[in-house]
């Protein structure tokens, strides 16, 4: 089946569900929405191949093969704009290490051993299908001896990086709360830390989050910004405006800002 045939079927389904028409028809923009954006996502990349064009991680190669969630903001760089600036801030130190925590397909674990040549990653999420996919881009772009790729990471991995410089940077869709804990793992105070917040999961975890490291860290929260089609390259600027918008989507349920925690 492809893909067009998958959107029509479902569709379909929507359109013979027992939702009210105000649901249907949000669930159809939404159905509709992702699938002209994985069309748009192969055009792009059938025009200009599969590297990150711009951004922190230019010249990433990154195939449609291995893409977890939307493609096309990766491939033109404008992925997580918000973070740009505050990536190049933090690139400037010399890690010894770096923890991506629900690496995905490993855009971040890759992008960043790319950027760092004298740093280690240790890439993990509980995904096989995951792990698999991020070993394969780290062998795509020829940094596979410095990506080391896990499943779960227990807090108690911590202290195994006490004494290094080390980043950590967290994306666990919501259980940020339980794992970022220096109370329990008092090594994340000497640790800087970007982790992805997921209010909308549970209400308050910004707070609570940004409240544990408060005495020990300088942080900085990060609001997500969907209107950034300057940062579309010159070649889509002439599209339509509703095109422009889904090519820089990232589909988020919710408000998800990060917090930059830079160990004092």
């Amino acid at each position: 089946m492809d893909m067009f045939d998958r959107a029509f079927q479902q569709a379909r389904g929507i359109l013979e569900s027992s939702s009210d028409n105000h649901t249907k028809l949000f669930n159809l923009l939404q159905v509709s929405s992702y699938f002209w954006s994985v069309a748009l996502s192969e055009h792009a990349v059938a025009q200009r191949g599969d590297a990150v064009s711009s951004g922190p991680f230019e010249g990433l190669k990154f195939p449609v093969s291995e893409v977890e969630g939307c493609l096309l903001p990766r491939i033109l760089g404008c992925y997580e704009a918000e973070l740009h600036e505050k990536l190049e801030d933090i690139l400037k130190t010399k890690y010894d290490c770096i923890i991506n925590i629900g690496c995905g397909e490993g855009y971040y674990a890759v992008g960043l051993a790319r950027r760092l040549p004298e740093a280690t990653v240790y890439a993990h999420d509980i995904n096989i299908k995951a792990q698999e996919k991020c070993a394969n881009l780290s062998e795509l772009n020829g940094v596979r001896e410095r990506v080391i790729v896990g499943g779960e990471f227990s807090g108690e991995n911590f202290r195994k990086f006490s004494g290094k410089r080390t980043l950590v940077l967290c994306d666990i869709e919501g259980g940020e709360l339980n794992l970022l804990r220096p109370d329990l793992y008092p090594e994340l105070k000497q640790f800087d830390i970007v982790v992805e917040l997921h209010d909308f999961i549970k209400a308050g975890t910004s707070h609570e989050v940004i409240e544990r490291f408060r005495e020990t860290h300088d942080i900085e929260l990060v609001e997500n910004n969907l209107f950034r089609k300057p940062l579309v390259p010159d070649w889509m600027k002439s599209m339509h405006d509703l095109t422009l918008l889904l090519a820089v989507c990232e589909f988020r349920p919710g408000p998800t800002p990060w917090a930059i925690m830079r160990a004092r």
